[in-house]
Order: C-alpha cells, then structure tokens, then sequence
C-alpha cells in the first residue's frame, strides 16, 4: 500500500468524522492532500483550517482546490486522483 494519502474534503460533518476515524493512517503517511472541489463545500472547516489541524498533530499535510469543469464533484475527485497514480 502506499504511503500518500488523498482526503476529499467539503467541510461536512461526514467528511470530519471519516478525518477523525483515519488519524492513525495519516499519522503513518508521508504526505496527506486535501483536496476541495471549488464551490462544492457546506458550511463547515476549510481544507485550511484543516490542514492546520493536521500540521498541529504532525500530520504532513497540505491543501489543493480543484475546478470541478464538465464532471460531477465524485468524478472531478476520481480525476484528480487519477493523476496522482496509475489507476488499473
């Protein structure tokens, strides 16, 4: 398994949660993207503040925005990802 890992983040309480229940995953990776589609975020933390958090715990991490274009948010995600890796 790799030791990147990507966090597709809106700000939602889900999104926070699901963070919080990977702490010891990103505790053990070398580097931790968090990734907002623009205009697709809900009232809630930024991918900033999150990072913050993050840096706070040791958790190397940092902060991107993605232009959604003609994909739905799901998919402007995938593809992003896609560039990150290979993807069979």
């Amino acid at each position: 398994m790799g030791d990147r890992v990507v966090v597709a983040w809106n700000g939602s309480v889900e999104a926070a949660r699901s963070v919080a229940m990977s702490e010891a995953l990103l505790l053990n990776s070398s580097e931790v993207v968090v990734v907002t589609v623009a205009g697709a975020t809900v009232p809630g933390p930024s991918a900033k503040q999150l990072v913050a958090q993050m840096c706070a715990r040791n958790i190397p991490a940092r902060a991107e925005t993605i232009e959604r274009g003609e994909a739905t948010v799901g998919g402007a995600f995938l593809d992003y990802g896609r560039t990150l890796t290979r993807i069979c």
